[in-house]
């Protein structure tokens, strides 16, 4: 497998296709939760040709999002067997990658470790001090896409989405899970506020 061709092959994708109104799902998003995979994987004692798999997996997730928003998983999976082979990549790992994709679809649904990291990595930001400029962005694209909410709509909707997360690594419980209940708190005062004002 040669991942560092393949990631310059994947990060020249993304800046050259991905519309420009993805403000949280962008090339930087791609490279945070690349970043993110890796740093669980080696806590949780992934290496070699297993940590390359994960990587790959990460790098891909969301490349869907060039030709479609909702529902972009297949379509990630389309690309990752349609560009794999040309960077040796056999067919089991191309399997095994294609479902770590499909188990970062919300609801998520990891079935192996493989799976459990990519997961955590991909909403890693529920966990961090970051957590209020990545939900913005997030807001700001869903808007673009039809989804619009008042503020008290969208504290509601992240209370209810952050409530129901899980993280599902060890490494992730451990180091996230702490900030995310701080920021899940932050929420819940913002939204009282915004109540009492009315």
């Amino acid at each position: 497998m040669d991942f560092s061709s393949f990631q310059d092959k994947v990060i020249a994708l993304f800046k050259s296709e991905l519309p420009a109104d993805l403000f949280y799902h962008s090339v930087q998003h791609a490279i945070d939760v690349l970043q993110s995979s890796e740093a669980i994987s080696l806590a949780e004692g992934l290496t070699g040709d297993n940590l390359t798999i994960v990587e790959t997996a990460a790098l891909l997730h969301d490349v869907g999002f060039i030709e479609k928003y909702d529902k972009n998983e297949e379509v990630s999976c389309r690309i990752a067997q349609e560009l794999l082979p040309s960077f040796r990549y056999n067919s089991k790992q191309i399997s095994t990658i294609k479902g770590v994709i499909m188990a970062t679809r919300i609801p998520q649904n990891p079935l192996n470790l493989f799976d459990r990291i990519v997961c955590d990595a991909d909403l890693d930001y529920l966990g961090t001090s970051d957590f209020e400029n990545k939900s913005d962005l997030l807001r700001k694209e869903l808007k673009v896409h039809g989804k619009n909410f008042t503020d008290a709509e969208w504290l509601q909707y992240e209370i209810g989405f952050i409530s129901h997360h899980q993280y599902w690594t060890n490494t992730s419980t451990e180091f996230r899970e702490p900030q995310k209940k701080r920021n899940l708190e932050i929420l819940k005062r913002q939204l009282m506020k915004l109540k009492k004002r009315k």
